[in-house]
């Protein structure tokens, strides 16, 4: 009789572990799929606010948009870096993770591009188009911040859309982003730009721009230097988000590194000359 009980209690006891085992799984399952939801949500509105390429498109009424005409009518030249290559550019970057290109033109003055080439991209070449959908919205809205607020130090370069011509036979419906050439110093210079020139000014100025969650904390790359001494905001691949402030202080004097802790404690943060928090 003992033994009879004692199985069944064992019995008992193996059922309510496998259901709290099956429980613990179906709750981690659902918290699972609800962080998959919320995140399909993000992913939409921001679809919603930063997808819509007409908002940006370089105007029709443009000579350089004649002269893109022209450069993009060879149905090779974004097939691969030798057609690219031989239509004239010069690539002055190239991001293997992601392959974006970053090249110029002798008939494009004052101006970069941006794209992706089809050998390069492949599979993932609309994808790939979203992002520079993605720069030339946030590049906007960065520029009526930096209008709002008066910012004289900082800049970030005019961004526009521009689509290739039926000539040069894409597969499917291709973008370039046509950026104004900021004349940008090299890295080491701007580095040291951030460490022993960059005024109080300019630290309140970077503050207002990164509080709003624009631009990127790898300021020496990314805030670059350029030759007429201000500092522009190249980097505008993700929409706003929120920094760890404090991580950019290893680019600063110490004391700019004290004002800075200031600006962030909100204990001596001034309003001067029109930069509003």
């Amino acid at each position: 009789m003992k033994k009879i009980l004692l199985n069944a209690l064992l019995t008992c006891v193996s059922l309510s572990f496998a259901q709290s085992g099956a429980y613990a799984a179906t709750k981690e399952h659902t918290a699972r799929e609800k962080n998959k939801e919320h995140l399909r949500c993000i992913a939409k509105k921001l679809q919603a606010k930063y997808y819509n390429p007409d908002q940006y498109m370089l105007p029709k009424k443009c000579k350089l948009r004649r002269t893109l005409e022209r450069l993009f009518s060879h149905p090779k030249v974004i097939q691969d870096n030798y057609w690219f290559t031989k239509a004239g550019f010069k690539t002055k970057f190239f991001r293997v993770r992601g392959s974006l290109r970053v090249a110029s033109h002798p008939q494009l003055k004052g101006y970069l591009i941006k794209m992706f080439l089809e050998s390069e991209a492949r599979e993932k070449m609309w994808d790939r188009q979203r992002t520079l959908i993605t720069r030339a919205g946030v590049a906007a809205e960065l520029r009526e911040l930096i209008k709002k607020n008066k910012l004289r130090k900082i800049k970030v370069p005019k961004k526009y859309l521009f689509v290739l011509p039926p000539a040069a036979k894409t597969r499917i419906k291709t973008y370039v982003l046509v950026v104004q050439d900021m004349k940008l110093v090299k890295m080491e210079k701007s580095k040291k730009a951030w460490k022993k020139i960059a005024s109080k000014r300019v630290l309140r100025e970077l503050y207002c721009v990164l509080n709003h969650g624009y631009a990127s904390l790898a300021i020496d790359q990314n805030i670059a230097r350029t030759k007429n001494g201000k500092f522009a905001c190249i980097d505008t691949e993700y929409p706003r988000r929120t920094f760890d402030l404090k991580r950019v202080e290893r680019f600063f004097s110490r004391s700019n590194k004290l004002y800075w802790e200031s600006l962030i404690d909100h204990e001596k943060v001034h309003k001067d000359r029109g930069v509003n928090w």
